[in-house]
């Protein structure tokens, strides 16, 4: 893994950060709060990129979101870098988003069983409005701030809510 410093984001078309068990269990913030400030110097080439990856977990039954020591650690980070909307890569893999576990991780939610055998996810409406309306601030105060146009901006807007569709 390369250091922060050492990252060309021009150089890739999507961009790991991976977040280890270990930052989580100490709360530590340094090393990710160094990255996401680098990628505030320089959004144009963050913008759409990033992939957060959780490690340390593989032998833990539940589901990320599941776990409160992960909530926890996205809550502070959250307050801290709340512009995940521009940066986080939007495309779906077989349903899954990191903008989506973001939101799982930040909005309260739980697990119902259905009569099929299979979850579904119940989450708190109001939460995931106001989930949806600060970051959509952020986001808009940054695409603002870099001079992105309205066409663009709607575009990406229809983009982030089909990750939440």
């Amino acid at each position: 893994m390369k250091d922060i410093e050492e990252i060309n984001p021009e150089e890739y078309q999507t961009i790991v950060a991976s977040i280890s068990k270990k930052y989580i269990d100490n709360k530590d913030y340094d090393y990710v709060q160094n990255f996401l400030n680098q990628m505030l110097e320089e959004p144009l080439g963050y913008a759409n990129k990033v992939i957060i990856m959780i490690e340390g977990y593989d032998d833990d039954p539940r589901e990320l979101f599941e776990i409160q020591e992960i909530r926890d650690y996205f809550s502070t980070l959250d307050r801290l870098f709340p512009y995940w909307f521009y940066f986080i890569n939007r495309k779906k893999i077989d349903g899954y988003s990191t903008l989506s576990l973001i939101m799982l991780l930040l909005v309260p939610n739980k697990i119902i069983k259905l009569n099929n055998g299979k979850n579904s996810i119940e989450y708190d409406i109001e939460k995931f409005k106001e989930f949806m309306d600060i970051h959509f601030h952020y986001f808009n105060e940054l695409t603002d701030k870099i001079g992105m146009s309205l066409e663009e901006n709607k575009k990406i807007t229809n983009e982030i809510f089909e990750n939440f569709s």
